[in-house]
């Protein structure tokens, strides 16, 4: 019986564990270093023979095919570390703290707390400068960011996915929640504030959470009843999302999309219990933001037949329900929940996804570059959206939103720009040609 997740085992642990030792701890962080400095397992897929066997054997993609710009000191490390023999790699990690040491010398210490700092608040992080110019020391700011993360907290970073923000930038955006709590009768350090995010693609209960939420206190308050709290970002892929937020007695569910440029989602706290659990919506736009409760309508499953529930309805705690929220305009959804005792007020805040238009583009040249509305990627309007690459094949179709949109076409120094207007079950079609004669982008839409 071997303990362990299969990509991050040493090879012995496969044969004998009782003659493991920390050389197979060391094994699995170079395994870590290598997935945050690439975004790529070493060895990934199912627990099978042939997985077994390339680990045995040392056979994993050089990291540099992924990320040319990994530092010699890093590449190091990686490959002693994974070595496959035990008796080659490091046992312990004092030759890796005195290489990282001695690399570290050439830096500003200063200016590489404060990357580690920005990554923590959110912030762009700054590339630090070295202390002596060196025509071989060349290093992207990603790989010095790592060499800081390894040594300063390289866990921290797996759990809020803050490495994320360098590696995969077109990617993964952050997320930050702000709670008011006004009127709590409890200290400001006893208030009990627990969230947790997960993906909005199972009409389920979720039972793993994607990411940790965690908050801390935040700026000063107007009145002395007042608190306020800002949670440490979380680094997520682009893509639709539901946050559980306890607060006191108070569970909220927050629908939400992750885009490109991040979202930042401020919530009130609770009041005075009541006895029973009131319900309260809220219904926006999930890609706007614009508030859609005309025209919404929440239902409750009872026996089997979904029936309209009001905000003047009350439930009782300690049960499982399943909601529906209806909106002739944009896909429904439906999602369950647990009230737990103690829990007297439901507010949910959902985001729903318009029913989109397809568009399809289509271009003469391979060399044709696609922009919609300033962007390559777009989040297709689905109801569970997903990432877009406009410029993967001569032909691309997706659903968007509808209403009114730009593309832009850049071809050899020519660029040409369409105002488009997408209408909801529709289907607008977009080729692009070359004019023979003069080289002008022409376009058309049917």
């Amino acid at each position: 019986m071997s303990l362990g997740t299969p990509g991050y085992m040493a090879p012995e642990q496969f044969h004998n564990t009782k003659n493991v030792d920390q050389r197979a701890d060391i094994y699995s962080l170079g395994v870590l270093v290598y997935e945050m400095l690439t975004g790529k397992k070493p060895f990934p897929g199912a627990f099978t023979p042939e997985l077994v066997s390339n680990i045995q054997k040392g056979k994993y993609t050089n990291p540099r095919k992924f990320n040319p710009g990994i530092h010699p000191v890093l590449l190091k490390f990686i490959r002693r570390s994974m070595n496959p023999k035990p008796e080659r790699r490091y046992k312990d990690l004092g030759p890796v703290i005195k290489m990282l040491e001695k690399f570290l010398k050439h830096w500003n210490t200063d200016e590489l707390s404060k990357v580690v700092s920005d990554l923590a608040e959110g912030k762009e992080p700054g590339k630090p400068s070295p202390r002596k110019k060196k025509k071989t020391l060349i290093i992207t700011a990603a790989a010095v960011t790592a060499v800081v993360f390894l040594a300063a907290g390289g866990i921290f970073c797996y759990f809020t996915g803050a490495h994320n923000a360098l590696l995969h930038p077109r990617s993964y955006s952050p997320v930050v929640f702000y709670v008011r709590v006004s009127g709590s009768v409890q200290p400001r350090n006893k208030i009990f504030i627990r969230a947790d995010i997960f993906r909005d693609d199972d009409n389920k209960i979720p039972e793993i959470p994607d990411r940790k939420i965690y908050f801390r206190k935040y700026g000063s308050s107007e009145k002395e009843d007042t608190f306020r709290f800002r949670s440490i970002p979380v680094y997520l892929k682009q893509g639709a999302y539901r946050a559980k937020i306890e607060v006191e007695n108070t569970l909220t569910w927050y629908s939400f999309v992750a885009g490109p440029e991040g979202i930042e989602i401020t919530m009130d706290g609770p009041g005075i219990p009541d006895p029973d659990v009131k319900v309260s919506l809220r219904v926006k736009d999930i890609l706007k933001g614009n508030s859609i409760e005309k025209g919404s309508t929440l239902f409750i499953s009872r026996n089997g037949k979904w029936e309209k529930l009001s905000n003047k309805d009350l439930l009782k705690t300690d049960g499982i329900y399943r909601f529906k929220i209806v909106n002739p305009l944009y896909y429904s959804k439906v999602f369950s929940l647990k009230i737990k005792k103690g829990q007297y007020n439901l507010d949910i805040d959902a985001g729903l996804m318009p029913l989109p238009g397809t568009i399809v583009l289509e271009r003469e040249k391979e060399g044709m570059k696609f922009l919609l509305d300033g962007q390559d990627h777009i989040l297709s309007a689905e109801a569970v959206p997903e990432n877009l690459n406009l410029n993967g094949f001569l032909r691309f179709e997706g659903n968007i939103p509808p209403g009114k949109h730009t593309l832009e076409v850049n071809y050899r120094n020519k660029k040409l720009s369409i105002p488009l207007e997408i209408w909801v079950h529709r289907t607008t079609t977009v080729s692009i040609t070359v004019d023979p004669d003069t080289g002008e982008l022409k376009h058309t839409i049917k």
